[in-house]
Protein backbone atom coordinates (compact mmCIF):
# COMPACT_ATOMS: atom_id res chain seq x y z
CA UNK A 1 0.00 0.00 0.00
CA UNK A 2 1.37 3.40 -0.97
CA UNK A 3 2.11 5.60 2.01
CA UNK A 4 1.30 9.22 1.24
CA UNK A 5 1.72 10.68 4.72
CA UNK A 6 4.57 12.22 6.62
CA UNK A 7 6.51 9.71 8.74
CA UNK A 8 7.92 10.57 12.16
CA UNK A 9 11.61 9.73 12.49
CA UNK A 10 12.19 9.11 16.21
CA UNK A 11 15.98 9.42 15.97
CA UNK A 12 15.90 12.81 14.25
CA UNK A 13 12.68 14.00 15.87
CA UNK A 14 11.32 15.43 12.63
CA UNK A 15 8.65 14.60 10.11
CA UNK A 16 9.83 13.46 6.72
CA UNK A 17 8.61 11.47 3.76
CA UNK A 18 10.08 10.36 0.45
CA UNK A 19 6.70 11.09 -1.12
CA UNK A 20 5.50 14.37 0.33
CA UNK A 21 5.95 16.63 3.33
CA UNK A 22 4.67 19.96 4.56
CA UNK A 23 7.18 22.75 3.91
CA UNK A 24 5.10 25.93 3.55
CA UNK A 25 2.72 27.23 6.21
CA UNK A 26 -0.12 29.69 5.63
CA UNK A 27 -1.24 31.33 8.88
CA UNK A 28 -4.32 33.54 9.17
CA UNK A 29 -4.06 36.13 11.95
CA UNK A 30 -7.62 37.44 11.57
CA UNK A 31 -10.84 36.63 9.71
CA UNK A 32 -11.74 40.34 9.64
CA UNK A 33 -11.62 42.09 6.29
CA UNK A 34 -12.45 45.60 5.10
CA UNK A 35 -13.59 44.22 1.73
CA UNK A 36 -16.56 42.03 0.83
CA UNK A 37 -15.38 40.26 -2.32
CA UNK A 38 -18.15 38.34 -4.03
CA UNK A 39 -16.06 35.15 -4.13
CA UNK A 40 -15.32 35.36 -0.40
CA UNK A 41 -18.17 37.13 1.41
CA UNK A 42 -21.44 36.74 -0.45
CA UNK A 43 -23.40 38.74 2.14
CA UNK A 44 -21.44 41.89 1.25
CA UNK A 45 -21.10 42.49 4.97
CA UNK A 46 -17.86 43.75 6.44
CA UNK A 47 -18.65 42.19 9.79
CA UNK A 48 -15.90 42.28 12.35
CA UNK A 49 -15.15 39.68 14.99
CA UNK A 50 -13.13 40.56 18.10
CA UNK A 51 -9.40 40.71 17.44
CA UNK A 52 -7.01 38.81 19.62
CA UNK A 53 -4.47 41.25 21.01
CA UNK A 54 -2.13 38.39 21.77
CA UNK A 55 -0.81 36.13 19.01
CA UNK A 56 1.48 34.19 21.35
CA UNK A 57 -0.65 31.01 21.08
CA UNK A 58 -0.24 31.01 17.29
CA UNK A 59 3.47 31.66 17.63
CA UNK A 60 3.85 28.69 19.95
CA UNK A 61 2.05 26.42 17.49
CA UNK A 62 4.22 27.67 14.62
CA UNK A 63 7.36 27.07 16.66
CA UNK A 64 6.33 23.47 17.33
CA UNK A 65 5.43 22.94 13.68
CA UNK A 66 8.75 24.35 12.54
CA UNK A 67 10.66 22.12 14.97
CA UNK A 68 9.05 19.11 13.31
CA UNK A 69 8.82 20.22 9.69
CA UNK A 70 11.76 22.59 9.17
CA UNK A 71 9.49 24.98 7.29
CA UNK A 72 10.83 26.79 4.25
CA UNK A 73 8.36 29.67 4.55
CA UNK A 74 5.46 31.12 6.49
CA UNK A 75 2.89 33.29 4.72
CA UNK A 76 0.75 35.58 6.87
CA UNK A 77 -2.81 35.91 5.61
CA UNK A 78 -6.36 36.72 6.75
CA UNK A 79 -9.00 38.08 6.29
CA UNK A 80 -6.88 41.16 5.91
CA UNK A 81 -3.75 40.84 8.08
CA UNK A 82 -3.09 44.61 8.01
CA UNK A 83 -6.17 45.01 10.24
CA UNK A 84 -4.42 43.19 13.05
CA UNK A 85 -2.50 45.75 15.15
CA UNK A 86 0.09 43.09 16.05
CA UNK A 87 1.15 42.37 12.47
CA UNK A 88 4.59 44.00 12.65
CA UNK A 89 5.56 42.42 15.97
CA UNK A 90 4.27 39.07 14.73
CA UNK A 91 6.59 39.26 11.70
CA UNK A 92 9.51 40.11 13.96
CA UNK A 93 8.85 37.15 16.26
CA UNK A 94 8.40 34.77 13.34
CA UNK A 95 11.73 35.90 11.93
CA UNK A 96 13.37 35.06 15.24
CA UNK A 97 12.31 31.41 14.80
CA UNK A 98 14.83 31.10 11.97
CA UNK A 99 12.30 30.35 9.22
CA UNK A 100 13.97 31.28 5.89
CA UNK A 101 11.09 33.33 4.41
CA UNK A 102 8.31 35.32 6.06
CA UNK A 103 5.79 36.51 3.48
CA UNK A 104 2.48 38.38 3.50
CA UNK A 105 -0.73 38.41 1.45
CA UNK A 106 -2.80 41.61 1.64
CA UNK A 107 -5.51 43.49 -0.23
CA UNK A 108 -3.25 46.56 -0.01
CA UNK A 109 -5.81 49.10 1.20
CA UNK A 110 -4.18 49.76 4.58
CA UNK A 111 -0.72 48.43 3.80
CA UNK A 112 1.05 51.65 2.77
CA UNK A 113 1.80 53.03 6.23
CA UNK A 114 3.08 49.67 7.50
CA UNK A 115 5.61 48.88 4.80
CA UNK A 116 8.71 50.47 6.31
CA UNK A 117 8.08 48.85 9.69
CA UNK A 118 7.37 45.49 8.07
CA UNK A 119 10.62 45.68 6.13
CA UNK A 120 12.56 46.47 9.28
CA UNK A 121 10.81 43.62 11.10
CA UNK A 122 12.14 41.18 8.50
CA UNK A 123 9.27 40.60 6.09
CA UNK A 124 10.63 39.20 2.82
CA UNK A 125 7.88 39.23 0.18
CA UNK A 126 4.39 40.62 -0.35
CA UNK A 127 1.49 39.41 -2.47
CA UNK A 128 -1.15 42.07 -3.13
CA UNK A 129 -4.61 41.26 -4.45
CA UNK A 130 -5.70 43.41 -7.40
CA UNK A 131 -8.60 42.21 -9.55
CA UNK A 132 -9.22 45.45 -11.47
CA UNK A 133 -7.59 48.79 -12.21
CA UNK A 134 -10.70 50.98 -12.27
CA UNK A 135 -12.96 51.80 -9.33
CA UNK A 136 -16.17 50.69 -11.05
CA UNK A 137 -15.01 47.13 -11.71
CA UNK A 138 -13.10 47.00 -8.42
CA UNK A 139 -16.31 47.92 -6.58
CA UNK A 140 -18.30 45.23 -8.39
CA UNK A 141 -15.91 42.62 -6.98
CA UNK A 142 -15.00 44.00 -3.56
CA UNK A 143 -18.04 46.08 -2.57
CA UNK A 144 -15.72 49.00 -1.92
CA UNK A 145 -13.83 51.76 -3.71
CA UNK A 146 -10.15 52.21 -3.07
CA UNK A 147 -8.16 50.86 -5.99
CA UNK A 148 -5.95 53.99 -5.86
CA UNK A 149 -4.87 53.02 -2.34
CA UNK A 150 -3.96 49.55 -3.54
CA UNK A 151 -1.89 50.92 -6.42
CA UNK A 152 -0.16 53.33 -4.03
CA UNK A 153 0.76 50.38 -1.78
CA UNK A 154 2.16 48.48 -4.76
CA UNK A 155 4.45 51.35 -5.75
CA UNK A 156 5.51 52.01 -2.17
CA UNK A 157 6.23 48.33 -1.55
CA UNK A 158 8.56 48.32 -4.54
CA UNK A 159 10.24 51.51 -3.31
CA UNK A 160 10.70 49.95 0.12
CA UNK A 161 12.58 47.06 -1.45
CA UNK A 162 9.99 44.29 -1.39
CA UNK A 163 9.61 41.57 -3.96
CA UNK A 164 5.96 42.15 -4.96
CA UNK A 165 3.51 39.80 -6.67
CA UNK A 166 0.00 40.73 -7.79
CA UNK A 167 -2.81 38.19 -7.50
CA UNK A 168 -5.72 38.75 -9.89
CA UNK A 169 -8.79 36.52 -9.87
CA UNK A 170 -10.54 36.67 -13.24
CA UNK A 171 -14.34 36.34 -13.20
CA UNK A 172 -16.52 35.82 -16.25
CA UNK A 173 -18.89 38.72 -16.85
CA UNK A 174 -17.13 40.87 -14.23
CA UNK A 175 -13.48 41.57 -14.97
CA UNK A 176 -12.29 39.45 -17.90
CA UNK A 177 -11.75 42.80 -19.65
CA UNK A 178 -8.99 43.49 -17.10
CA UNK A 179 -6.62 40.74 -18.24
CA UNK A 180 -4.60 42.87 -20.66
CA UNK A 181 -4.71 46.11 -18.60
CA UNK A 182 -3.46 44.22 -15.51
CA UNK A 183 -0.70 42.60 -17.54
CA UNK A 184 0.38 45.94 -18.98
CA UNK A 185 0.32 47.52 -15.52
CA UNK A 186 2.53 44.75 -14.15
CA UNK A 187 5.02 45.11 -17.02
CA UNK A 188 5.19 48.90 -16.64
CA UNK A 189 5.48 48.67 -12.83
CA UNK A 190 8.07 45.87 -12.86
CA UNK A 191 6.01 43.65 -10.56
CA UNK A 192 5.16 40.00 -10.97
CA UNK A 193 1.60 39.04 -11.84
CA UNK A 194 -0.36 35.86 -11.35
CA UNK A 195 -3.83 35.36 -12.74
CA UNK A 196 -6.03 32.98 -10.77
CA UNK A 197 -8.87 30.80 -11.86
CA UNK A 198 -11.80 31.19 -9.48
CA UNK A 199 -11.70 28.45 -6.86
CA UNK A 200 -14.82 26.49 -6.02
CA UNK A 201 -14.71 27.67 -2.40
CA UNK A 202 -17.19 29.12 0.09
CA UNK A 203 -19.76 31.52 -1.41
CA UNK A 204 -18.34 30.98 -4.90
CA UNK A 205 -18.96 27.23 -4.85
CA UNK A 206 -22.65 27.35 -5.80
CA UNK A 207 -22.13 29.76 -8.73
CA UNK A 208 -18.68 28.66 -9.77
CA UNK A 209 -19.73 27.77 -13.32
CA UNK A 210 -21.27 31.24 -13.78
CA UNK A 211 -18.03 33.09 -13.00
CA UNK A 212 -15.33 30.57 -13.94
CA UNK A 213 -12.84 31.88 -16.49
CA UNK A 214 -10.21 29.34 -17.47
CA UNK A 215 -6.46 29.47 -17.98
CA UNK A 216 -6.87 28.86 -21.71
CA UNK A 217 -9.23 31.83 -22.01
CA UNK A 218 -6.74 34.05 -20.19
CA UNK A 219 -3.91 32.89 -22.46
CA UNK A 220 -6.07 33.48 -25.53
CA UNK A 221 -6.39 37.12 -24.53
CA UNK A 222 -2.69 37.52 -23.82
CA UNK A 223 -1.64 36.07 -27.19
CA UNK A 224 -3.63 38.75 -29.04
CA UNK A 225 -0.98 41.23 -27.92
CA UNK A 226 2.10 39.34 -26.76
CA UNK A 227 4.17 36.37 -27.83
CA UNK A 228 4.95 34.15 -24.84
CA UNK A 229 6.48 30.76 -24.12
CA UNK A 230 5.68 28.40 -21.25
CA UNK A 231 8.40 27.97 -18.62
CA UNK A 232 9.22 24.78 -16.73
CA UNK A 233 7.13 24.40 -13.58
CA UNK A 234 9.02 24.33 -10.30
CA UNK A 235 8.19 21.51 -7.88
CA UNK A 236 5.15 22.28 -5.65
CA UNK A 237 4.54 25.60 -7.43
CA UNK A 238 0.92 26.74 -7.52
CA UNK A 239 1.46 28.61 -10.79
CA UNK A 240 2.71 27.90 -14.28
CA UNK A 241 4.73 30.81 -15.66
CA UNK A 242 4.95 32.22 -19.17
CA UNK A 243 7.84 34.28 -20.49
CA UNK A 244 7.30 37.49 -22.46
CA UNK A 245 10.55 38.75 -23.95
CA UNK A 246 13.63 38.53 -21.76
CA UNK A 247 12.57 40.65 -18.79
CA UNK A 248 9.02 39.67 -17.82
CA UNK A 249 7.01 36.60 -16.95
CA UNK A 250 3.48 36.13 -15.67
CA UNK A 251 1.84 33.19 -13.96
CA UNK A 252 -1.53 31.48 -13.92
CA UNK A 253 -2.80 29.52 -10.94
CA UNK A 254 -5.17 27.10 -12.66
CA UNK A 255 -6.67 25.29 -9.69
CA UNK A 256 -9.30 23.57 -11.81
CA UNK A 257 -7.98 23.22 -15.35
CA UNK A 258 -4.41 22.35 -14.31
CA UNK A 259 -4.41 21.39 -10.59
CA UNK A 260 -1.17 21.15 -8.66
CA UNK A 261 -2.47 18.86 -5.90
CA UNK A 262 -0.05 16.04 -6.59
CA UNK A 263 2.96 17.74 -5.00
CA UNK A 264 1.31 20.46 -2.88
CA UNK A 265 3.34 21.02 0.30
CA UNK A 266 1.15 23.65 2.00
CA UNK A 267 -0.33 23.52 5.47
CA UNK A 268 -2.82 26.07 6.84
CA UNK A 269 -3.31 27.41 10.35
CA UNK A 270 -6.29 29.65 11.09
CA UNK A 271 -6.47 32.45 13.67
CA UNK A 272 -8.18 30.11 16.16
CA UNK A 273 -5.34 27.60 16.10
CA UNK A 274 -7.02 25.06 13.80
CA UNK A 275 -4.89 23.20 11.27
CA UNK A 276 -6.04 22.35 7.73
CA UNK A 277 -4.25 19.90 5.48
CA UNK A 278 -6.12 20.60 2.24
CA UNK A 279 -8.38 23.28 0.77
CA UNK A 280 -10.52 20.55 -0.77
CA UNK A 281 -11.43 19.22 2.66
CA UNK A 282 -13.17 21.23 5.38
CA UNK A 283 -11.87 18.95 8.14
CA UNK A 284 -9.53 20.60 10.63
CA UNK A 285 -7.49 19.65 13.65
CA UNK A 286 -7.33 21.56 16.91
CA UNK A 287 -3.71 21.89 17.91
CA UNK A 288 -3.02 20.78 21.50
CA UNK A 289 -1.64 23.32 23.92
CA UNK A 290 0.23 20.82 26.10
CA UNK A 291 0.38 17.31 24.63
CA UNK A 292 3.14 17.70 22.05
CA UNK A 293 3.07 14.01 21.13
CA UNK A 294 -0.26 14.57 19.38
CA UNK A 295 1.39 16.92 16.87
CA UNK A 296 2.97 14.06 14.96
CA UNK A 297 -0.31 12.14 14.68
CA UNK A 298 -2.21 15.29 13.65
CA UNK A 299 0.32 16.11 10.94
CA UNK A 300 0.06 12.56 9.59
CA UNK A 301 -3.73 12.89 9.51
CA UNK A 302 -3.57 16.33 7.88
CA UNK A 303 -1.28 14.99 5.16
CA UNK A 304 -3.66 12.09 4.54
CA UNK A 305 -6.34 14.64 3.58
CA UNK A 306 -4.31 15.91 0.63
CA UNK A 307 -5.85 15.41 -2.80
CA UNK A 308 -3.70 13.22 -4.99
CA UNK A 309 -4.54 14.93 -8.28
CA UNK A 310 -7.72 16.96 -8.58
CA UNK A 311 -8.76 20.15 -6.76
CA UNK A 312 -12.43 19.85 -5.77
CA UNK A 313 -12.89 22.82 -3.42
CA UNK A 314 -15.03 22.94 -0.30
CA UNK A 315 -17.55 25.02 1.67
CA UNK A 316 -14.69 26.86 3.38
CA UNK A 317 -14.40 30.59 2.76
CA UNK A 318 -10.88 31.89 2.16
CA UNK A 319 -11.75 34.73 4.51
CA UNK A 320 -11.80 32.25 7.39
CA UNK A 321 -9.09 29.77 6.45
CA UNK A 322 -6.58 32.20 4.98
CA UNK A 323 -5.36 32.74 1.41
Amino acid sequence: MELNTAVFNKEQGVLSSPVRSFKKLRVSITENCNLACLYCDVQKARSQSPLKNDLSALLEIIKKLNDRLDLSSVRITGGEPALNPNLVSFVQKLKQLGIPEINLTSNGIFLGNLLVDLRQAGLDRINISLDALDDVTYYKITGRKGVDQVIHSIYKARETGFDVKLNSIILRGINENQVLPLLEFAIESSVKLRFLELMKMGPAADRHSDFYYSRDEILSQVQTRYYFSEMAREASSTARYYQIGSQFSFGIIANHSDPFCEDCDRLRLDHKGNLYGCLSNSSFFRMPEKNDKQYNLILDQAMALKQKKEFTGSILSMRHIGG
